[in-house]
């Protein structure tokens, strides 16, 4: 069962509620991953987290802590997005002109959000911060997932038709606050702005993908530990 709020929050949770049919050792806990962990929480096999980039100032502390609250053995793995978008050519792949929409949209969030100190195109340091936190077998698997339905392969495409919808869907959200409060943009510049990145998004002639990183590691001791260097990719 999940855990009853012991002073109910003034306002709805932002957690879905709680299924009726809840497995006898799972719990539900509403709490903020950057405060300091509950210390007899030492026993997890894995410790997951996802879409996380732009809420968190410190990864290697949540790394440690999430290290500290594994058991031997147990696994830590992230799933993250590069907030950085490239595009795919006759050639290989290609940055984006810097006067397109999409360019200089990416550059004010990565810079809107170094001001706020939880940068949001983040994935690619993982790995590294990982590492930093003491787990050993770390990994970071990057996988290219295209946006929009210009690939041939129709799985390929289902998927870039998925996210193409994602990030129609993201751009106000994500854009709002950081260009009206941190830098400090009128509204209509930013709702101008935001129109002119959703039509590139719909545009099926420009072949946008991005890059996917899992990256994964293992707390040292336990079954089958090993050096740092073991599973690398």
């Amino acid at each position: 069962m999940a855990r009853p709020l012991s002073h109910p929050p003034s306002r709805p949770p932002v957690s879905p509620l709680t299924p009726p049919r809840v497995p006898p050792n799972c719990l539900f806990v509403i709490d903020d991953a950057e405060s300091d962990w509950p210390p007899e929480h030492t026993s997890y096999d894995l410790v997951h987290g996802r879409n996380m980039a732009g809420s968190i100032r410190d990864w290697t502390r949540l790394f440690t802590q999430a290290q500290r609250s594994l058991r031997p053995g147990g696994w830590l793995e992230m799933q993250e997005f590069d907030v950085w978008f490239r595009v795919q050519t006759g050639g290989g792949e290609a940055e984006l002109p810097a006067d397109c929409a999409i360019a200089q949209w990416q550059a004010h969030l990565d810079d809107a959000s170094r001001l706020f100190s939880k940068r949001l195109n983040v994935a690619s340091e993982l790995r590294a911060r990982v590492v930093e936190a003491g787990f050993e077998a770390v990994a970071d698997d990057v996988i290219k997932v295209p946006i929009g339905a210009w690939p041939r392969d129709p799985r390929l495409k289902e998927q870039g038709c998925f996210l193409q919808v994602q990030m129609l869907d993201s751009i106000e959200p994500i854009s709002l606050a950081y260009c009206t409060r941190i830098l400090k943009w009128t509204e209509t510049r930013t709702q101008v702005f935001m129109a002119q990145v959703r039509r590139e998004f719909l545009d099926s002639r420009t072949h946008l993908f991005v890059c996917c990183h899992i990256v994964y590691g293992r707390k040292p001791g336990g079954a089958g530990g090993g050096g740092e260097e073991e599973g690398e990719i």
